[in-house]
């Protein structure tokens, strides 16, 4: 299964997610490329004659993007009552649910 995308800063970071299940029992695989890579292959397992993501299979499985800018872009603003500011640092999340993972 692959995951692309485009664009992507030279110190960003990209979290991809393979979810099987819902709630407490979910299991995923997980990924951390840069985003300049533009996409990333979960690759399945075949050493078993039969090939198989390391997740189960799942009528309910997600795929979770998030991307992480840049650290260095950090902002730091005044917060009245500290004694120093605060640190300001965010993601973008994107949710794919509602997938079958499956032969």
């Amino acid at each position: 299964m692959a995951v692309a995308w485009t664009g992507g800063d030279a110190n960003s970071a990209v979290d991809i997610s393979l979810i099987s299940g819902l709630g407490i029992y979910n299991q995923f695989d997980y990924a951390y490329v840069p985003a300049t890579s533009q996409s990333f292959e979960f690759v399945p397992d075949c050493s078993s004659g039969a090939c198989a993501l390391d997740i189960p299979l799942s009528p309910t499985g997600q795929v979770v993007v998030e991307v992480t800018p840049d650290p260095n872009t950090i902002q730091v603003v005044p917060a009245p009552g500290l004694t120093e500011g605060v640190q300001l640092l965010w993601n973008y999340t994107y949710v794919f649910d509602g997938l079958t993972i499956g032969p």
